[in-house]
């Protein structure tokens, strides 16, 4: 509605006609002035609950406009579907008796604050509420040099209504002062009425844009009602592509109160900052000189903070009066996860200034995760300066986790700052440590208190604490060491029952101490020696892959399962044994398990043409199903046809084992050779098995795949150390050292007899090498002949050496042959007595010596005979 005001004594009066025409002008020219620099001021007239869009419910009888100034004083208006309003400003307020409320369940109210004093805000709330359930509300402050925000929750002209702005629903809810030249934020809170609590409800749709420049805050809280941010919604600010340059959330005191905001269960805040100076998600600060007044935000719902914010949480105590406390208290959960950067070192919650007193309680979750471009070393909690008093309380759960290597997790600086711990902090990467240098004194206080952890990657105390904190322990400290590298004694570690330990490739861990881990894994090429009582709560696992299998020692005891895997490669058959007690076969689609029957009398199943029904099964070889018991110490065969990884689950053999099954002679069948298996997660030394096994052959055998995928023998003399491999190359390192869960090859000594097989902890041993390789041996200088029979596709070989502690009869320097049984590979053959060697160590090996040889050839073909080996002997020897 336009004011119009009649200045009649300004027109002339020359004639009638004249008169008449010139007072119009002036009208015109009045009315055009005025309409441009003021904005009219119109109010709700109407009953209580009518609709904003009937005219009458208006003073003078028409409906506001966009260039209106509207007030709306204790009573309620409703906007409707299908309303579409536009005014300058809007203002409501209580009467005496009633607050006014306006209830916008669909259609659009637009407040595009053009005109009007500087300092007004486009919106104002005194004691009022908006309810916009459905609507579609728009606030602007487009005044250019406007010093007023968007929408200002007031305290009350008249009794103790909460300014309440609720956006629910399907509402959506827009603050735009990008216009200001002063960048004034989106939203004041400042009522002062007592027993007050302004509030604003998120739900629906909220979008917060104040100017990019220095603004105080998107919402800036400085009334000493106790600010609520409440609702189940979430608040967007900023994206990880476009981070902005403003804080959200700002309570700064001085002289006149003490200002509190809370941020309610439901709430979720996600904000994205740049790192210019003052951008905070949160800012809390005082600043009073003649008063002691405090500043507190609380979060009690989700806010999750990212971009390269300089300090997501930032507590400035500038005040020096007693009493007066930048405080933030954290009952929900914060997570920080972005690439924080800033002058200073950043800090997640960031402590500065020189305050009576900075306060940070924790009773929620904090989350810390610096992101992959994290270029500055950044700390979860960080206090920054010599002349900070902060006081830090945790009594939730904080987590450390950056993708980056942190040098400190959490700072302090000296004796001003205290932070006492009764509930959970893991720290995975960092140290806590305090602040010396000029102007610091004594050392930051750390109170660990009865019923507190800390979890924390580093190996002990010295690491974690730096000397300038004073450490008060009454709770529990695990130093948790997760990826051991290198030789490392538990007992350096601490307490580490919630402890995920692993062992890397080379590295090796010592139990030296009783302890209890809740899980411990042990890569391939890793190595577990247990000297003392050690626990798993969650089971310990033993690697394995392509090059080699993780192993363990245990001279004191183990609690707990182990699941021993075994890398199988398809290339090749695998020989297998059971690690650990009452274990069964596999599961597996992929393979197929046998055991071997020396006597050859398996009555196998057979169908109605007289086939095996289980593939592969013969008298000798008796097929083993999937789920069947493993007997310990005794060696089945492993058909794979893919690559793939076996797992074995129990509890670990240890110390003294005697074959609960013979080993067998039957001379008319399998000659003695018995499949029998390594029992151990460890190496077995085949020098000292030979030895405790008088009954046998002082040599072991392999059956294998060679590298051309063809079966292949590997022979190994334990007195001899020395090894044959018939038909090619062996696709595997031979050497007195058997690895984990290999089964093999050893031969009864007498004829017809039967005899058990022993193993002890003494035949244990780790190996320092992958792919089962040992260290390479010191020169050989004996004389060596190894001879190569070939029928032009297959190969057999005969070694024959010299040592001058053998004879040249029979004896165990000597390996009988296992002959091939083949159809295509022949078979060569020394022979001391009527015995057939695959290895003849002799005493002696002189000129013009004679050796009986023989061949076994089961199909015609021609054969040629070569020495590939002649070693040790005067030059020009043939």
């Amino acid at each position: 509605m336009k004011q119009i005001i009649l200045l009649l004594g300004l027109v002339p009066s020359i004639s009638k006609t004249h008169s008449v025409r010139t007072l119009m002008l002036g009208l015109l020219l009045f009315f055009g002035i005025s309409s441009s620099t003021f904005a009219a001021s119109i109010s709700y007239t109407g009953a209580s609950g009518g609709n904003w869009n009937v005219a009458s419910n208006w003073g003078g009888g028409a409906l506001p406009t966009l260039s209106d100034d509207v007030t709306i004083v204790g009573k309620t208006v409703l906007i409707q579907s299908g309303d579409a309003i536009t005014i300058n400003r809007l203002i409501i307020q209580t009467s005496a008796s009633a607050a006014g409320i306006l209830n916008i369940t669909g259609g659009s109210l637009t407040i595009n604050q053009t005109t009007g004093t500087a300092s007004n805000e486009a919106c104002i709330l005194m004691g009022g509420t908006i309810n916009n359930s459905a609507g579609t509300v728009s606030i602007t402050n487009a005044i250019a040099s406007g010093t007023g925000a968007g929408l200002r929750l007031a305290s009350a002209n008249a009794g103790t209504f909460s300014s309440t702005f609720n956006n629910a629903g399907t509402g959506t809810l827009s603050i735009n002062t990008t216009a200001t030249t002063t960048s004034w934020p989106c939203i004041t809170i400042n009522q002062n009425t007592a027993s007050t609590t302004p509030t604003l409800t998120v739900g629906g749709t909220i979008t917060l844009t104040p100017n990019p420049g220095t603004v105080v805050g998107v919402i800036d809280v400085n009334g000493s009602a106790p600010a609520q941010i409440n609702g189940t919604g979430t608040i967007n600010i900023g994206s990880a592509l476009s981070p902005v340059g403003y804080s959200f959330l700002r309570c700064a005191s001085g002289n006149q109160a003490s200002f509190s905001a809370t941020i309610e269960t439901g709430v979720t805040l996600n904000y994205y900052g740049n790192n210019n100076t003052n951008v905070s998600c949160l800012y809390i600060s005082t600043s009073g000189t003649t008063a002691a007044k405090s500043a507190t935000i609380t979060n009690k719902g989700t806010i999750n903070v990212g971009g390269t914010t300089r300090n997501p949480i930032s507590i400035s105590g500038a005040s020096t009066l007693s009493g007066s406390t930048a405080s933030f208290v954290n009952q929900g959960t914060l997570t920080a996860n972005g690439a924080f950067a800033g002058n200073t070192t950043p800090g997640v919650i960031f402590m500065a200034g020189g305050g009576y007193s900075n306060v940070f309680t924790n009773s929620g979750t904090i989350n810390f995760n610096t992101s992959a471009d994290q270029t500055t070393d950044c700390s979860v909690i960080k206090v920054y300066g010599n002349t900070v008093n902060a006081s830090i309380a945790n009594s939730g759960t904080i987590n450390v986790d950056s993708s980056q290597a942190l040098t400190n997790a959490i700072v302090l600086t000296d004796s001003k700052s205290t932070l006492t711990n009764t509930g959970t902090i893991n720290i995975a990467t960092g140290q806590i440590t305090g602040t010396s240098g000029t102007g610091y004194t004594g050392s930051a206080a750390f109170n660990n208190n009865a019923g507190a952890f800390i979890n924390t990657s580093k190996t002990n105390q010295t690491t974690a604490f730096t000397s300038t904190i004073a450490l008060t322990n009454n709770g529990t400290i695990n130093y948790n060491f997760p990826n051991i590298n290198g030789n490392v004694n538990l007992s350096t570690l601490g307490n580490c029952s919630n402890c995920d330990l692993s062992v890397s490739n080379g590295g090796e861990l010592v139990i030296d101490a009783t302890k209890t881990l809740k899980s411990l894994s042990i890569a391939a090429g890793g190595k577990l020696t247990i000297n003392a009582a050690l626990t798993t709560t969650n089971g310990l696992t033993l690697q394995s892959d392509a090059n080699g299998t993780a192993t363990m020692l245990n001279s004191g005891t183990y609690t707990g399962t182990v699941t021993a895997n075994q890398y199988l490669g398809s290339a090749r058959n695998w020989y297998v044994s059971s690690p650990v007690q009452a274990a069964t076969s596999p599961a597996n689609n992929i393979t197929r398990y046998y055991e071997y029957v020396e006597a050859g009398d398996n009555n196998y199943p057979k169908d109605g043409s007289n086939n095996p029904i289980n593939i592969g099964e013969t008298s000798y070889w008796k097929y083993w199903a999937t789920g069947n018991s493993m007997t310990v110490g005794k060696g089945y065969i492993s058909q794979a046809n893919a690559e793939t990884t076996v797992s074995f689950s129990g509890t670990p053999n240890n110390g003294p084992i005697t074959t609960s099954f013979d080993l067998t002679r039957n001379d008319t069948k399998g000659k003695g050779f018995n499949l029998v298996g390594n029992p151990y997660p460890s190496y077995i030394d085949w020098t000292v098995v030979a030895t405790a096994n008088p009954n046998l052959e002082n040599t072991y055998y392999y059956r294998t795949k060679n590298t051309v995928n063809a079966y292949t023998f590997v022979t190994y003399n334990g007195s001899g150390s020395s090894y044959v491999v018939s038909n090619g190359t062996a696709n595997t390192n031979i050497t007195h050292f058997i690895p984990p869960t290999q089964a093999f090859w050893v031969k009864v000594k007498t004829n017809n007899s039967n005899t058990k097989m022993y193993f002890n902890n003494d035949m244990r041993e780790h190996r320092d090498d992958n792919g089962n390789l040992m260290k390479a041996p010191k020169q050989d200088q004996r004389k060596t002949i190894r001879l190569q029979i070939q029928n032009g596709t297959e190969s057999d070989e005969l070694l024959i050496y010299q040592d001058a502690a053998a004879s040249n009869e029979y004896d165990s320097f000597d390996s009988p042959k296992m002959m091939n049984n083949s159809a295509t590979i022949p078979d060569l053959y020394s022979k001391a007595g009527n015995e057939r060697l695959v290895i003849n160590g002799l005493n002696a090996v002189t000129d013009n010596m004679e050796l009986p040889l023989g061949f076994s050839l089961n199909a015609a073909a021609t054969l040629k005979l070569k020495a590939t080996q002649l070693s040790n002997f005067a030059e020009g020897t043939k």
